[in-house]
C-alpha cells in the first residue's frame, strides 16, 4: 500500500508523461484495487476507509492532476468534462456505495484516457523538458492559487521557447545580440521586425499595383 500520494511525481506530471503514458501509470495505480481495505468490508464500501485509504486517495490525486493537464493542453472538451465528473463522484463513497460502481467509474475513466492520450502525447512530445517542467510548475501554482506566480512560470517556458528557437536558427547572433534580451525585449523586436516587414510589404505592393495600371494605361 502506497503511504502517502506522490506529489513528487504527480506535481511534474507534465514532465513524467515524456517517459511514461498516464495509462500505464493508471493500470499499474489500480492493479491490486480490489484487495484495498475499504472493498473488504462487505457489499457496501465501507466510506470512513475509503476517505482516509492512502492507495485510493493516491489513485484519486492522479486522476484530478491528468485531468487539469488535459484541460491545460486543451484536449477533447467533452472527454474532460467527463472525466471531472468522473473524479469528483470517485471522491464520495456514499454515491459509489458498492465495488461495482467503483470499478465502473475507473473503467469508464480508463476509456477516456485511451481516447484523449495520443493527442496529448503529439503535445507532450512537442515540449522540451525545460519547457515541461516549467509548465508543471505554473499548473501548481495554478491549482494553489498562485496566479501571478503561474503567469510568471508559463512566461518563463515561453520565453525558453522563443530563446531555443533562435539558438537553433543562428548562435552567432544570439550570443552577439539577444544574449541578455529578456522576454519583453525579445516580443518587441520581433513585433517591430513583422512590422517593418509589412510595412515594406504594403510599400511594394502599392508600387507594383500603380506601375501595372500605369501599364495598362
Amino acid at each position: 500500500m502506497t503511504e502517502q500520494p506522490e506529489y513528487d511525481k504527480i506535481n511534474q506530471l507534465l514532465h513524467f508523461m515524456k517517459t511514461e503514458r498516464f495509462s500505464r501509470t493508471l493500470t499499474d495505480h489500480t492493479r491490486d484495487q480490489r484487495k484495498w481495505c475499504p472493498f473488504k468490508h462487505g457489499k457496501r464500501i465501507n466510506g470512513v476507509c475509503y476517505l482516509m485509504n492512502p492507495s485510493v486517495q493516491n489513485l484519486l490525486a492522479w486522476m484530478r492532476k491528468y485531468t487539469t493537464c488535459c484541460e491545460f493542453l486543451d484536449a477533447n472538451r467533452y472527454s474532460t468534462e467527463e472525466m471531472k465528473a468522473l473524479s469528483l463522484r470517485l471522491q464520495h463513497p456514499e454515491i459509489l456505495n458498492d465495488y461495482k460502481s467503483y470499478h465502473d467509474a475507473i473503467g469508464r475513466f480508463k476509456t477516456l484516457v485511451d481516447f484523449i492520450e495520443p493527442h496529448i502525447a503529439t503535445k507532450i512530445d512537442q515540449m522540451t523538458c525545460q519547457e515541461s517542467i516549467q509548465m508543471d510548475e505554473a499548473l501548481v501554482c495554478f491549482e494553489n492559487y498562485s496566479f501571478y506566480a503561474s503567469v510568471i512560470m508559463a512566461v518563463s517556458a515561453v520565453e525558453t521557447r522563443i530563446v531555443e528557437l533562435i539558438k537553433r536558427r543562428n548562435k552567432t547572433l544570439y550570443n552577439s545580440t539577444f544574449y541578455k534580451f529578456t522576454l519583453g525585449q525579445l516580443a518587441h523586436f520581433t513585433h517591430r521586425e513583422h512590422s517593418d516587414r509589412s510595412i515594406m510589404n504594403s510599400e511594394i505592393g502599392h508600387r507594383e499595383r500603380s506601375e501595372a495600371t500605369l501599364g495598362v494605361r
